[in-house]
């Protein structure tokens, strides 16, 4: 083909000709000869998308036109070379054409794609592993002062979904120090509160110290985001005042959630889910609240029905951290309710933490014996060293008289 013509006379061919060519025994030689033929085609899409090619035709395709493909700006030209051009070939990427990604500065709306196919990629037979993508998505990403690929002023990069556009499930990988490489907190914070961003860190095992930060940009962003829309495990990190909002209902659910994901929950938030119910507590309530009952206000604790106390004796027997007043006025409303009596061993033993609530008086009233034979149990010495000294004396004074 004459030089000055080479590009007319190749795109003089529609695509089915071009691919019976290519599909021609021993047609395809060396590499670079394959990638000026597409250099000048100006159909590769199209292409890519109707042609069925032998397979080691692929492999050598996809080399010449990856960089093509990463330089698209478009939305229609990335949709059409990521959507239907190049899945076919996608199997033949190697580590050359990922740190490509950053090397050729692949286009904003490119590199959405890439994240997006490559968060479900069969890296088995690859040479690359998605550690070595998120690499790629972190140099990327911090190779801008603020947050790369974000303008408010640009219909297609005006997106707060920032974070699941450009990291995408890779966030499984992100650290703190990453993510402050990639812009200040008063430009990620923007980002915090889209529904899209969110989602990611309930549907990827994500870093506890990236759930703290990520949790302290949301509250910068709105004082007053709702807690149910944090992921399960970013509510224990929430500011307690936030929960007040919440309804009983609301409340009931967060409490479920809570306490099975939360090591170790702020008081300030069992305070405020707490205080949601008002003087409504049953046992219902009660079994939600679990550990953190020590929440309850004594009015509280007083407002629950007989029945309602009886059926929660098992979980606040077992409940740590009970205040003297709390354990007391439920020991109070234990026996003003008839259901329950103080008598024996086992009774007291029954209390578990509460005995720190049980009057001096009722002591008085149980043998010698028996409590000779609740001290023997460390808990209960326990619980009893915590309640006042004129329970503690009693307790000494009767268990003597068994001797």
């Amino acid at each position: 083909m004459p030089p000055d013509r080479k590009q007319q006379l190749i795109n003089s061919m529609p695509p089915s000709d071009l691919g019976d060519f290519l599909r021609h025994t021993n047609v395809v030689g060396q590499e670079s000869q394959l990638c000026q033929l597409y250099s000048s085609y100006l159909q590769i899409p199209v292409f890519l998308e109707t042609e069925s090619l032998p397979e080691q035709v692929r492999q050598r395709t996809l080399p010449c036109v990856w960089p093509i493909a990463l330089r698209s700006s478009s939305r229609s030209e990335v949709n059409a070379w990521f959507d239907r051009g190049l899945p076919n070939y996608l199997v033949f990427l190697t580590k050359t054409q990922i740190n490509q990604i950053t090397s050729i500065n692949a286009s904003c709306l490119a590199f959405q794609k890439i994240v997006s196919t490559l968060g479900s990629y069969n890296y088995s037979v690859t040479d690359f592993t998605n550690q070595d993508v998120y690499n790629t998505i972190k140099l990327y990403l911090s190779s801008a002062t603020s947050p790369k690929c974000y303008d408010s002023n640009n219909p297609e990069l005006n997106s707060t979904a920032w974070f699941a556009e450009y990291i995408g499930s890779f966030i499984t990988f992100l650290t703190v120090v990453d993510l402050q490489s990639f812009g200040s907190q008063q430009d990620l914070q923007v980002f915090t509160v889209n529904p899209q961003n969110l989602l990611l860190l309930n549907q990827y095992k994500v870093d506890v110290t990236i759930i703290i930060y990520y949790i302290q940009l949301v509250y910068q962003q709105d004082n007053n985001f709702s807690p149910l829309g944090l992921p399960s495990l970013g509510q224990c990190f929430a500011p307690g005042r936030v929960f007040t909002q919440l309804t009983s209902q609301e409340s009931l659910t967060v409490l479920g959630n809570v306490n099975r994901v939360c090591t170790d929950l702020d008081p300030q938030i069992a305070a405020a889910l707490a205080s949601n119910f008002g003087e409504n507590i049953d046992a219902k309530v009660i079994s939600a609240l679990g550990n953190e009952s020590t929440s309850l206000s004594i009015s509280q604790i007083k407002s629950l029905k007989p029945s309602d106390l009886v059926d929660s004796l098992n979980i606040f027997s077992n409940v740590i951290g009970w205040r003297k007043g709390q354990a007391k006025a439920i020991i109070l409303s234990l026996l003003s309710s008839g259901f329950v009596q103080i008598n024996s061993s086992a009774s007291l033993l029954n209390l578990g933490s509460l005995i720190s609530g049980v009057p001096s008086t009722v002591f008085s009233s149980i043998s010698g014996s028996d409590l000779v034979t609740v001290s023997r149990n460390p808990s209960v010495l326990f619980y009893i060293l915590s309640a006042p000294q004129i329970v503690q004396l009693t307790f000494v004074i009767q268990a003597r008289q068994s001797k």
